[in-house]
């Protein structure tokens, strides 16, 4: 199975590496909504991004049964094996990091709004939402960064002999 970027990645592999170059865009849109005090545009733009991103796990999840975790090349602890597993483990940890600091947000942002028609929050919980919002961008562009690594070191390095 080859995909569409002329590496030897299957379909879903670009797919999800695509999905990675989208996402950060909007969340970064919606973060930006939210320092101009644009809450409704912030909320949605920011509701729509996450709900992307849990369609995003789907497909890496389907990606994973389809075409199968890349598979170790030669000896278990060459230099090649080690880097995929550090830059892969950094990836996934960084990745349920950002899916539950995501989910996080979402909850606080619903709770903390005072006026359920204007999706207003009080200065005081908006204070809160931001810091951890800041945090939670952070790691959610650290995932799309390993994730790119790992796309680059497996499909694209690991293709240099």
């Amino acid at each position: 199975m080859t995909g569409f970027l002329g590496t030897r990645a299957g379909v879903f592999s670009d797919l999800l590496l695509v999905s990675l170059l989208v996402l950060v865009p909007a969340f970064t849109t919606g973060y930006f909504l939210a320092r101009r005090h644009k809450g409704a545009w912030h909320r949605l733009a920011m509701l729509i991004s996450y709900s992307f991103v849990l369609i995003f796990v789907i497909i890496y999840i389907i990606h994973n049964l389809v075409e199968g975790f890349p598979p170790f090349r030669g000896d278990r602890f060459s230099n090649y094996n080690i880097i995929y597993l550090i830059i892969g483990l950094t990836h996934s940890l960084l990745a349920i990091a950002a899916l539950i600091m995501g989910g996080r947000q979402i909850y606080l942002g619903n709770k903390f709004s005072s006026s359920k028609s204007n999706w207003t929050m009080r200065a005081e919980d908006r204070i809160v939402h931001a810091r951890f919002g800041v945090k939670t961008l952070i790691i959610f562009v650290s995932t799309t960064i390993t994730g790119i690594l790992l796309y680059f070191w497996v499909f694209v390095a690991g293709t240099v002999k």
